[in-house]
């Protein structure tokens, strides 16, 4: 575990990105309801971890949009300010780890390890992440938010998926579900795509 806890500091103190953008598809579909709304945006990101939204399309309920989809968005942003940004991240600083096994993952040998969050906050995960074996870089979460963000909501699940561009691994997508008294089963995907890579 220390060992490869060593690799993955040394591979994030190494950045090989300085910027890049992508278009992203922000889905979300209320069973109880029939409701749905969808959100596509340009993310832009720039070195050490900025990150902007800009808005492209939109359709479905405009409630679940400005309710919603855009918080979700204007969360990530927040997330990735310079005073936020460190004590977001899955490291040894806000985690604590065990080494739970191997796997091997789209014909890739990864590591298994379970976090647990230091402190609780909206911004913070418990469950498990894969690292890559030889890059020793995240490239699959599974997890859920280590604090509820609502006392109407339970049962939420985050499975998010990596893929290999420009030399680094960048989302792929973003899988959630969450049960409500309220409002029932709600899923929401987040699909990125057209990666444009500046390598430093």
């Amino acid at each position: 575990l220390d060992q490869v806890l060593l690799q993955m500091a040394a591979k994030d103190q190494a950045p090989t990105l300085s910027r890049y953008t992508c278009l992203r598809r922000y889905a979300l579909d209320n069973q109880r309801y029939r409701q749905k709304a969808e959100l596509n945006v340009r993310m832009t990101y720039t070195y050490p971890g900025h990150k902007k939204f800009e808005v492209l399309s939109e359709k479905g309920s405009a409630v679940i949009r400005k309710k919603v989809l855009r918080p979700m968005l204007a969360a990530e942003e927040e997330s990735s300010q310079d005073d936020i940004r460190d004590s977001t991240r899955i490291t040894p600083a806000n985690y604590e780890f065990k080494l739970a096994g191997t796997q091997d993952l789209q014909g890739r040998s990864c590591y298994i390890l379970e976090i647990d969050p230091k402190v609780i906050n909206k911004f913070l995960m418990r469950g498990r992440v894969f690292v890559d074996a030889e890059d020793f870089a995240i490239v699959r979460v599974e997890a859920a938010p280590a604090k509820n963000p609502s006392m109407f909501i339970h049962d939420t699940r985050v499975t998010q998926q990596y893929v290999k561009t420009g030399g680094a691994w960048l989302p792929q997508s973003n899988r959630s579900a969450t049960e409500s008294f309220l409002f029932g089963r709600t899923e929401v995907n987040i699909d990125s795509s057209d990666y444009q890579v500046t390598r430093r």
